[in-house]
């Protein structure tokens, strides 16, 4: 690397490279705008942004009193992430419902983002052109558009906000340890905690960069590389432990509120048996790996595997092994290997499917964080070889601008599927035409704009790949209440209730239907036990089962009963 690059004692570029930096910067930062600027008239779309904004009664009336106790006491969306809650809220008191203005603050973090990891990788290595390579890979890889184009993952882009800052913060206490730069790193893993909990692994990615890029841990071999030694406050490793003691006590607090706030949302699959598990995040592991190098065929939704694949399987856990063990053996030679490896490996643990969360077998936005370790190693890994096979400089500067160009080019097209819902499910449909997750949201927008039978098609494909899921058929119950056939709807809202006894929807919809055709004696203990869960903080599902009630009541002659719901809606409304 060009000797302006290198940094000065206090590990900053010296006058002569502080320009160059900056006009790197400038051009990651232009650049990754203008990926995505294409986000910035889209619309919100259909998955999660509901529970998000756009059918949440409480971010929509932006920052009180009240939605600020409201977003650190809440577990709605089976998470504990107040931060994420206050920045939507603010997103409201500076956009109101405009989708375009969310969205465009979503891409301002994702840039800041970008040059953040650009300064954090040229602070640890002094190496400007592979850094700015790396930068480049994180900002404009097609990978990133999930955590950025989706609204309802603005927690992805406010940890890794949150992270960067930390490694900063560490970087500079490794450099001269003091308990207050300790603190700023606790302080930014915790603001990063209660923005998204995955940054639990993140004491233990400090422990990598330890070794490389810090090189923190005493090791005669590392001396001569790269003319390190002194840079950075030496210890040993029960040290370097013990000085996380802070960070690994928040992690371990944010785990527990996690695993609370998940179980109580229902978000935690316990279905599924261990092993399975296990041997499906090796095929994730690989299925993450395959898509950084070839990004192609990204989907919002991977179903998981039906039917495990057990050789593929066993494969891929023992690929895995031997990649880890080849890291081992280069450790000191090329440590960059190591600490990316383990950092893309060890990052991905919370996501990967040991404790599953959610239906899917992987996602896109899980490698916003732990990506960076695989571009550590492409640009390091790159330039070695690249030196060591004598490729003149211009040749180098080529080949890097063809890849950067190919994912620059891959990520507007990525871009442009999540332009609405219709768009990115019909794309999703066209992948994987069994993802009962894509035909299932796809029909809801359908529905959403007046086609029921277009909705209907799309229900029955669904239901045909997945008769076991019982939302599907709550919406083909709401399509048949919608045209007015409330006999078919409750035969619907019946198989529903059949699969998952005390479904919220189901039991909503069916009491809907049943008061509409008068059952009232039917409908009753089921809009009652929509009520007594307060129907999951969902605002407009409890007014609707308290107006029902009261109606019922009230056909009833039971005017007692009828009243105390009338005021439940006229408190709900008041508020």
């Amino acid at each position: 690397m060009a000797s302006a690059s290198a940094p000065t004692a206090s590990g900053s570029p010296g006058p002569s490279g502080r320009a160059l930096d900056l006009a790197v910067a400038g051009v990651l930062g232009i650049a990754t705008a203008w990926a995505f600027a294409a986000i910035g008239s889209h619309g919100f779309i259909n998955y999660d942004d509901s529970l998000y904004l756009t059918q949440n009664a409480m971010t929509q009336r932006g920052l009180s009193a009240e939605t600020v106790r409201w977003a650190f006491l809440t577990t709605h969306a089976a998470n504990w992430h107040p931060l994420t809650w206050l920045s939507i809220m603010a997103d409201v008191e500076l956009f109101g419902m405009d989708a375009r203005g969310h969205h465009r603050m979503s891409l301002a973090f994702h840039v800041v983002n970008t040059l953040l990891f650009y300064w954090l990788t040229l602070r640890m290595t002094g190496a400007r052109w592979a850094s700015a390579f790396a930068a480049a890979l994180f900002g404009w890889h097609p990978l990133r558009v999930e955590a950025v184009a989706w609204f309802a993952q603005r927690k992805d882009l406010l940890s890794m906000l949150f992270a960067l800052l930390a490694l900063l913060a560490y970087e500079r206490y490794a450099r001269r340890p003091r308990w207050s730069a300790m603190l700023a790193v606790a302080l930014a893993l915790a603001a990063g905690l209660l923005a998204k909990p995955v940054l639990v692994t993140l004491p233990f990615a400090l422990l990598l960069l330890d070794r490389w890029p810090l090189r923190r841990v005493a090791s005669p071999a590392w001396l001569a590389i790269d003319g390190a030694g002194g840079r950075w406050a030496r210890a040993s490793f029960a040290r370097l432990v013990g000085e996380k003691g802070l960070l690994f006590g928040l992690v371990v607090l944010s785990s527990l509120l996690t695993l609370v706030a998940q179980r109580g949302g229902g978000a935690v699959n316990e279905e599924l048996p261990w092993i399975p598990r296990l041997l499906n995040a090796g095929l994730a592991y690989w299925g993450y790996l395959a898509k950084t190098i070839w990004p192609t065929e990204l989907s919002p939704y991977y179903p998981y595997p039906s039917v495990l694949d057990l050789p593929s399987a066993l494969a891929a856990i023992l690929g895995l092994v031997l990649l880890t063990v080849g890291a081992w053996r280069a450790r000191d030679r090329r440590p960059f290997l190591l600490t990316g490896w383990l950092f893309f490996l060890g990052t991905l643990v919370p996501m990967i499917g040991i404790v599953q969360v959610g239906s899917q077998a992987m996602a896109d936005r899980y490698t916003y964080f732990s990506g960076i370790g695989l571009f550590w190693i492409a640009a390091f890994g790159g330039r070695d070889l690249l030196a060591a096979l004598r490729v003149p400089v211009p040749a180098r500067a080529i080949a890097a601008a063809a890849i950067l160009a190919a994912l620059f080019a891959a990520t507007r097209t990525q871009v442009g599927y999540w332009r609405d819902s219709i768009t990115l499910f019909t794309r999703a449909v066209e992948l994987d035409p069994r993802s009962h997750v894509a035909h299932g949201n796809l029909a809801a927008e359908l529905i959403e704009r007046g086609d029921y039978e277009g909705g209907r098609r799309q229900l029955e494909a669904a239901v045909e790949a997945r008769p076991d899921v019982p939302d599907l058929w709550v919406s083909l119950g709401s399509i048949d209440a919608r045209q007015g056939d409330h006999r078919k709807a409750l035969a619907h809202y019946r198989r529903a209730l059949e699969i998952a006894p005390g479904h919220l929807m189901a039991n909503l919809n069916y009491g809907l239907s049943a008061v509409h055709l008068g059952n009232y004696e039917e409908a009753i203990p089921l809009l009652e036990a929509v009520v007594a869960q307060q129907a999951r903080g969902h605002f407009e599902r409890l007014v609707m089962a308290h107006r029902a009630l009261a109606h019922a009541y009230r056909a009833q002659g039971r005017a007692r009963e009828a009243a105390a719901h009338e005021a439940a809606v006229q408190r709900l409304r008041s508020h």
